[in-house]
């Protein structure tokens, strides 16, 4: 038995996609027997008590208060017509004053990453005996928070075994020069002094882990699902030609325009009629999807159900014909592999997965096409996917006027290959 010490920014009952792999692998690990305490942030904003399990088997938890930055007036870059899959990778330019604030908002987010570290290395130094007795510390990024607090954790007891967990890269273009300049020095920092590294993905793990010395230490772990989170009930489906989309655009870099585009010439030909079509958004981006939507004036089919609760997202995942998942996957940017994609997994509806960018044969549309989950069309492979993704929509849409279900066969062995149970019997090889 270990004892482990978890930290994390986002955890349980925090309602966040990034609460969910934390919450799952503290409880699996402490039901395997460890003594797991967790860091996190106090939680803030709506909260998901469906994960509240986990405070059965783990021991302490320390909740930092921290202060929420408001990013509603930060400008985002939000092109008014799809982008080429060359032209994809590159983000559009901000006029120079918007680009100027946005920079200074993220160098002052990592300025608050500091701070909050600051805060627990307070707290360490105040009961540095308890903090000692730790044989293994894991973090998961993002956001920089939980990294800044390894650094702590080294810098006290440098001989705790340290894991680190990476959700998604650390520097992204959207952030600016000065900041992606602190945060690759972090990124560099942390898989230097980590004793074992992990990826969620295999694109993910290839832009992180650049160096041999990080890959001999280095190795994927999916993200996965809980057995709870297996709806009771699947066969909820609404009876509409419906899609639902969730979650973050990532400043546009999420693009769903492909499928309007597609939408929009099936109504010119009189395929589909547009009456029909019914695209939800669960999220804060909004105006993003309904810009992508304006450019083949299809923003009239859009719904916009704001924030929901995670029991709510799920019972809409089940009742929606179609399950969007919008991705990227470039040959300087590979997309990851987001928990949407279990969540969908488990739910039993199809996943349409629009996958932007230069670089062809991405992750999510290898693990789609294995396992049967649905379809996924990639800009890189556009002359023969946009045909076949038309020719998808068509076929659903007869059926959908025909009365009938989607017509998808997914592979058991899915069940069984992304269970959190399962995916944590890894993660403690490396504790």
């Amino acid at each position: 038995m270990k004892k482990i010490l978890f930290i994390t920014y986002n955890f349980a009952p925090r309602q966040s996609v990034g609460s969910i792999r934390p919450t799952r692998l503290a409880m699996y690990l402490a039901k395997m027997g460890h003594k797991v305490d967790v860091v996190c942030a106090k939680e803030y904003g709506m909260l998901d008590h469906s994960m509240d399990e986990v405070f059965d088997y783990i021991g302490t938890v320390e909740k930092i208060t921290h202060p929420q930055m408001n990013e509603k007036n930060i400008p985002l870059n939000t092109p008014q017509k799809q982008p080429t899959s060359k032209q994809a990778s590159k983000i559009k330019k901000l006029p120079l004053a918007d680009r100027v604030k946005k920079s200074l908002f993220e160098v002052k987010k990592i300025k608050m990453a500091k701070e909050f570290a600051d805060k627990f290395e307070d707290i360490v130094k105040n009961d540095i005996d308890r903090f000692s007795e730790y044989d293994t510390v894991i973090t998961t990024y993002g956001p920089l928070e939980s990294t800044y607090c390894s650094f702590v954790m080294k810098k006290y007891f440098p001989n705790v075994r340290l894991v680190s967990d990476f959700r998604d890269p650390m520097t992204f273009a959207d952030y600016g020069y000065p900041a992606n300049l602190i945060r690759a020095r972090v990124q560099k920092k942390v898989c230097e002094i980590s004793d074992a590294l992990v990826s969620i993905s295999k694109g993910t793990y290839d832009e992180i882990f650049t160096k041999e010395a990080y890959r001999k230490k280095a190795k994927v772990i999916y993200n996965g699902y809980d057995i709870s989170d297996i709806p009771k009930n699947k066969n909820n489906y609404d009876g509409q030609y419906s899609f639902l989309c969730l979650g973050t655009m990532y400043h546009g870099k999420r693009d769903v325009s492909v499928l309007f585009k597609a939408l929009s010439e099936l109504c010119k030909e009189g395929n589909i009629d547009e009456k029909d079509i019914k695209v939800n958004y669960v999220g804060g981006h909004f105006d993003i999807l309904k810009s992508q939507a304006e450019r083949y004036s299809l923003e009239n089919v859009l719904s916009n159900r704001g924030f929901v609760t995670r029991s709510e997202c799920m019972a809409m995942q089940t009742e929606s014909r179609n399950l969007l998942l919008p991705n990227w996957n470039f040959h300087n940017a590979k997309g990851v592999l987001t928990g949407k994609f279990f969540e969908y997994m488990v739910t039993g509806r199809p996943i349409i997965s629009i996958v932007c960018g230069d670089t062809p044969d991405s992750e999510i549309s290898e693990l789609i096409e294995r396992y049967g989950f649905g379809f996924s069309y990639e800009q890189a492979n556009d002359k023969e996917d946009y045909e076949k993704l038309k020719q998808y929509l068509l076929n659903d849409y007869k059926r959908y006027k025909q009365g009938l279900d989607c017509e998808i066969i997914p592979s058991d062995d899915a069940v069984s290959d992304f269970n959190y149970e399962k995916i944590t019997e890894q993660f403690e090889k490396l504790v």
